[in-house]
């Protein structure tokens, strides 16, 4: 048994939430109020402040006790890129370590399981990130024979988005007591992107960790910014001035061959590392889509017009100079243990990269350099225009649903749980995830969590992202790998797979 490892303040903040959801719901009834229905009254009613002036959320549910039942949920495990978090209190069937997340996680499950008397139960497993992986299979075994409930299950993205178009998931928008999934503890991007046909099956929100961690920021050394002289870069975020033609400019000042063997690498000095997928994050950033929704509200293939072809070429150019080392180059090489990126996790960690390109969970990777680093969105395509946008990363992300062989009753219980459980992730566990994040840093000033905001709170969705059919999520990435092939061409190549896609996912969700 895992020791429940509950500080005074968060025993505080669950005593508060707990006090706080109960004055909140009918004493009398199973039924919420009709002001907590009302989409225009719901966000007052899901907030409160706390003696010490702490926003605390809270959750519009019933006042229901479940005299100990347990509550099951199905998850799959990343065991590479985890960074040691448990989603539900179960990492990997065995014991976890003790850290600032994962006590969270214990915290949150303790506020919910008080509050509701139930006990949560997570059980993992192993995840390929795809639908060929065994938490897939292990998913599609267990609604197929329909003799264990599990209340909700946390699969892979792909996994979720594939047992969605086979109707085999319960639509979360038609459920009372998920308040349209309005609340702030889900991610309204994903509403407003991924529902199609007031269809939405899985979600994520504060309750999927990964969704957030696995985000891909800028990270940059602040010495070596510094060094060169380079402008206050938080001011240039703040001036919508912070470009890829402004990233370009300062990697060019940092380039020198070390190695002696005249190829630039990760061995040498060098302006920006990361991998092919800044092609598909930068992309989304700049404002292309690959299937976007037109005037009419319709689905269609958007991947090629004018706009995402300036981006395209602007993109490669920089991906494609000396100036950026692309992990994706290396996988033969030695020196790494699970993935090349750890190469160049350990240049930028020895000051020999000014910018790496990063998922937020990986900042312990860097964490122990000696020089202090800080956090950027990815940057704008043009200067003054838009706002900073990060793609969701799906290849990192669990989303939660709630599969349709299970009962009617068994349907509101999860319903009623989950969102006990998402204000809870909101109370403490997100705050828990972003102070890891920070703690990384040398110093953690207003700035870098002024940076966390813009990211955190500007994120959105593809659905060619979330479907993923045969890897035209990625497939910008071989813009990169084949470096002359034309843009056009390329699109064209995908015109009638991705037309198919997008109209098999309509057919899919017709009502």
């Amino acid at each position: 048994m895992k020791k429940r490892i509950l500080s005074f303040v968060s025993l505080l903040l669950c005593l508060i939430l707990s006090l706080s959801m109960l004055v909140s719901c009918d004493n009398t009834s199973t039924n919420v109020s009709d002001e907590a229905s009302n989409p225009e009254t719901s966000t007052e009613t899901s907030s409160d402040v706390s003696g010490d002036g702490e926003k605390v959320y809270v959750a519009d549910i019933p006042n229901k006790k479940y005299d100990g039942e347990t509550f099951y949920i199905h998850t799959a495990f990343y065991e590479r890129g985890a960074a040691g978090y448990t989603l539900f209190g179960n990492y990997n069937d065995s014991e976890y370590e003790s850290n600032v997340v994962n006590d969270a996680v214990e915290n949150r499950n303790y506020a919910v399981e008080e509050l509701l008397d139930i006990k949560i139960v997570e059980k993992c497993v192993e995840s390929s990130r795809t639908t060929s992986g065994k938490d897939h299979a292990a998913m599609d075994t267990i609604m197929n024979a329909g003799s264990e409930t599990y209340h909700m299950f946390c699969p892979n993205m792909y996994s979720a988005a594939s047992f969605s178009m086979q109707s085999r998931l319960v639509n979360l928008l038609d459920e009372e007591y998920l308040h349209d999934l309005s609340e702030p503890w889900w991610d309204s991007f994903f509403v407003k992107d991924i529902a199609i046909n007031d269809r939405l099956d899985f979600v994520t929100g504060d309750m999927t960790l990964y969704a957030r961690n696995g985000l891909f920021v800028t990270l940059f050394n602040k010495d070596i910014v510094n060094n060169y002289g380079i402008p206050n870069l938080y001011d240039l975020v703040r001036e919508k001035k912070w470009t890829i033609d402004k990233v370009y400019e300062y990697s060019k000042m940092m380039l020198e061959e070390l190695d002696g063997n005249g190829v630039y690498n990760y061995n040498d000095k060098y302006g920006f590392g990361g991998q092919a997928d800044t092609m598909t994050f930068w992309f989304y950033s700049f404002g292309g889509r690959i299937v976007s929704a037109n005037s009419e509200g319709e689905l269609v293939n958007s991947l090629y017009n004018e706009t995402n072809v300036e981006f395209v070429n602007k993109i490669r150019e920089f991906m494609l100079d000396d100036i950026y080392v692309n992990a994706n180059d290396y996988f033969n090489d030695p020196g790494y243990k699970n993935t090349p990126t750890e190469l160049l996790f350990e240049a930028f960690a020895n000051d020999r990269s000014m910018f790496l390109n990063a998922d937020l969970v990986f900042f312990k990777d860097v964490g122990e350099m000696k020089s202090d680093f800080g956090v950027l969105p990815s940057p704008l395509f043009d200067e003054g225009i838009g706002e900073y946008t990060q793609a969701l990363n799906c290849w990192n992300t669990n989303p939660v649903c709630i599969a349709d062989y299970i009962s009617d009753e068994d349907i509101e219980f999860a319903t009623i749980v989950m969102e006990a459980l998402g204000a809870a992730s909101k109370n403490i566990v997100t705050p828990a995830s972003v102070e890891t994040t920070l703690k990384n840093q040398k110093t953690r000033d207003d700035d870098s969590i002024e940076m966390l905001d813009i990211i955190f709170n500007n994120v959105g969705a593809d659905i060619a992202h979330v479907y993923n059919w045969d890897n035209m999520g990625w497939m910008l990435n071989n813009l990169i790998s084949n470096s002359t092939l034309e843009f056009s061409s390329f699109a064209q190549s995908y015109e009638g797979a991705l037309n198919k896609a997008v109209n098999d996912l309509i057919e899919a969700y017709q009502e």
